[in-house]
């Protein structure tokens, strides 16, 4: 099994000159999570959250299904997703995930938003 690898931005417009956020970083309230990471805290799900071109998370091989989370203390609105495949990842056998979903939990039931394919590289603003 090869491992996933991702950088992860979940936009908000935050006033009327839609000034995007990256609602993932820890500094905007962003608690990331995975079931699985590789074996090195290198990697580590806090990785695909950190604004940081040159890390990522890669997922170990150990679990399956393999995700990443996102929580907030506090509502957030999402208005944009989007995954990017860690281009110089270091880890030989990782892979970039296929398509995606962006999923919330609303009474009690996990509800997909939408999916987007994982990019190779930025796709730019």
């Amino acid at each position: 099994m090869c491992r996933l690898l991702v950088l992860l931005a979940l936009l908000c417009f935050t006033s009327a000159r839609a000034q995007e956020v990256n609602l993932a970083l820890p500094a905007n309230g962003g608690i990331p999570s995975a079931l699985s990471s590789a074996p090195n805290l290198a990697y580590a799900a806090g990785k695909a959250c950190d604004d940081k071109p040159d890390t990522g998370w890669v997922a170990g091989t150990d679990m399956n299904p393999i995700w990443l989370r996102v929580e907030w203390r506090f509502p957030v609105e999402v208005r944009g997703f989007g995954l990017q495949g860690w281009a110089n990842c270091p880890v030989p056998d990782a892979a970039l995930p296929g398509p995606a979903r962006l999923e919330c939990l609303r009474d009690g039931q996990w509800q997909t938003l939408t999916s987007v394919q994982v990019s190779a590289a930025p796709t730019g603003a």
